[in-house]
């Protein structure tokens, strides 16, 4: 019987995805993680024949990625990460299994599920982002470029993905909405535009010469942008602008999108459409926001949450009474001091207007 070697799994990996709707970039994404369990295999075990990986196999790889140390930080892996690669092995095992190419599933009885990542990108504040995109001057084409698209994904919280793959005639200006293509699952979505955000397009467009509406609208020098390129030019604009946050990144934008939004009132289900998540939960994340900023309010305002309420009690009211009896003390010999002052004023003042004789 023929090897189920790593390319055979592995292009079958890819065409489950691809049938499942899965995104070009999540499907590249899965069958990198799946591939380094493979290699991982041979350097281990010496197996190059998937049909001979066992459970073991398998959690021994789960147990080296709390080990490993990631090639781009030079820090161990985070949590999700790792939830993210032992998922995707799981994910190649249960592929390979439906398509009748193991007699047994290595993972069936394995809890690897995808670990949910919560809203660990930092959060601007509305000043702070009024900051950032106030601080990127439209005085050449670069400076436009980069108003335009920062104003787009704030205005609209697109992901960096589906703005660079924007094009002029995904565009309604009359109606100041956005058609987005191919976005995450590989569905389509149209979201609004505010007045400032289509203005700064506009203007990009006309400067740029890219109103044919085949183009994409946002590019480089040397061509299309990439994510990592946005990201690092937003960092730059952020910086210059004084906002410096731990995890701030270009996605930082989207989320500060929904968690204004929410705090403003927008309902819930709105804001997932408009993010275009696929679940209500997914959304709820940004919640976590609204909610400590309405703790902070709450404890500042309160009077019985803030920092000057006090449990009135007998002990309490003594050290009142104690503190009125010091404060009256302290007035009566105010009024004693100003009127003995008073007195020697007016005594000078009579001496000087009636002078002794000589």
């Amino acid at each position: 019987m023929k090897s189920l070697t790593d390319k055979i799994a592995l292009g079958l990996y890819a065409a489950t995805l691809r049938s499942r709707g899965v995104s070009a970039d999540t499907r590249s994404l899965r069958v990198r993680h799946a591939q380094a369990f493979l290699d991982h295999l041979r350097e281990r075990t010496g197996k190059r024949d998937l049909r001979e990986v066992t459970a073991r196999d398998v959690m021994a790889y789960v147990g080296d990625l709390r080990d490993r140390i990631s090639k781009t930080t030079g820090r161990g892996l985070s949590p999700v990460t790792q939830s993210m690669m032992a998922f995707a092995v799981k994910d190649l095992f249960n592929a390979l299994y439906a398509a009748d190419l193991l007699l047994s599933n290595p993972c069936q009885s394995l809890a690897l599920k995808m670990k949910k990542q919560g809203l660990k990108r930092a959060v601007l504040t509305e000043e702070e982002a009024a900051r950032v995109l106030d601080g990127i001057t439209p005085d050449d084409p670069v400076g436009i470029r980069d108003r335009a698209l920062f104003e787009l994904l704030y205005s609209s919280g697109l992901r960096i993905g589906e703005a660079l793959r924007l094009t002029a005639a995904d565009i309604d200006f009359d109606n100041r909405m956005v058609l987005l293509r191919r976005g995450k699952g590989g569905k389509d979505r149209v979201v609004p535009v505010s007045t400032t955000a289509a203005a700064f397009l506009k203007l990009h467009l006309s400067v740029s010469g890219r109103e044919d509406g085949g183009k994409r609208v946002f590019t480089g020098v040397l061509g299309n942008l990439t994510s990592s390129t946005v990201n690092e030019r937003f960092k730059k604009l952020a910086k210059k602008a004084g906002v410096m946050k731990k995890r701030l990144s270009v996605h930082s934008i989207r989320h500060s999108t929904a968690t204004h939004l929410l705090e403003h009132g927008a309902d819930l289900r709105y804001v997932q459409e408009l993010l275009g998540h696929e679940t209500i939960e997914t959304t709820a994340i940004y919640t976590h926001c609204v909610i400590e900023t309405l703790k902070r309010i709450y404890k500042t305002h309160h009077p019985r949450e803030n920092g000057s309420y006090v449990e009135v009690d007998a002990a309490y009211l003594t050290k009142l009474h104690a503190f009125k009896e010091e404060l009256t003390r302290s007035k009566e010999k105010t009024e004693k001091t100003r009127e003995y002052l008073k007195k020697r004023y007016e005594e000078k003042k009579r001496k000087k207007a009636f002078p002794k004789r000589p």
